[in-house]
């Protein structure tokens, strides 16, 4: 599992398939039950006021965040000491470059 930078504030958090339930238990744990909504490649889950984009094609799962709360998100699902803010902390800043 790991977090890549997409640009412009955006990230991506890159998983297994063998590791969806343990992504899944980490955001439930961390921010509470979510919203899911089908879209024809993957899912829109809401959680927490924030937006999340899960997609999984060729077996490669991804939660895509587009905001700076939500990069947040994924930072603290991945592992990172990270807190939901206006602002990317450093630390998880740098984990994403």
């Amino acid at each position: 599992m790991h977090l890549v930078s997409l640009g412009d504030g955006t990230a991506s958090l890159e998983f297994e398939p063998e590791e969806v339930v343990e992504v899944r238990r980490r955001l439930v744990n961390c921010y509470g039950d979510y919203t899911r909504e089908a879209i024809i490649d993957g899912a829109r889950l809401r959680v927490a006021g924030q937006e999340l984009l899960y997609l999984d094609e060729w077996d490669a799962p991804c939660l895509i965040a587009s905001t700076a709360a939500g990069v947040e998100m994924l930072a603290a699902i991945a592992g990172a000491t990270a807190t939901i803010a206006g602002a990317v902390p450093t630390k998880v800043a740098a984990a994403i470059r």
